[in-house]
């Protein structure tokens, strides 16, 4: 292992203490029965879809003998997982807290950090075609920010008709 990837692994590992042990001066979000239950059930799909998409992918390799770099096969069953709990909660109205605030502007944000993880993993994949595992990160966080920013205009849209 290099220098640098020796200060990289320190550096995460100093921020994630800080980020674990520090107070917090945050007002505490508070949830309701409904949300709680909601987020539970958003939890077991998004586990469930995990699992289903790991096996899938394994018997895809089995079958096919497909090679798939490492990134892949760890990233994407997470960001499908994440993808499946986010649209489900927010959908259903327990990704936000009774208390927070910003929602449109957080929603603007994911769609337009989204569009550019797109457009940058659609340019990669143009750009070389042969190498699609390295950009369907990139894909996949863009469309992982694409859905939640919609699924946020539509929690939105929908309370505010709902008032």
């Amino acid at each position: 292992m290099d220098a640098i990837n020796v200060i990289v692994f320190i550096l995460i590992l100093v921020i994630t203490y800080f980020v674990l042990f520090s107070k917090r001066s945050k007002t505490k979000l508070k949830w309701d029965e409904r949300q709680e239950a909601v987020r539970n059930r958003g939890f077991k799909y998004g586990f469930t879809t995990m699992t289903i998409y790991n096996c899938l992918i394994l018997w895809l390799l089995k079958i096919f003998n497909l090679k798939l770099s490492y990134d892949f096969l760890l990233i994407m069953p997470i960001m499908v997982g994440i993808t499946v709990f986010s649209v489900y909660s927010i959908i259903n109205g327990a990704y936000f807290s009774l208390n927070q605030n910003n929602l449109k502007r957080d929603a603007i944000i994911y769609l337009a950090v989204g569009i550019i993880e797109l457009y940058m993993g659609i340019q990669g994949l143009l750009m070389t075609p042969r190498e699609w595992d390295n950009h369907i990160i990139f894909l996949a966080l863009g469309l992982f920010l694409l859905l939640s920013g919609m699924a946020q205009l539509y929690y939105n849209y929908r309370s505010r008709i709902e008032k």
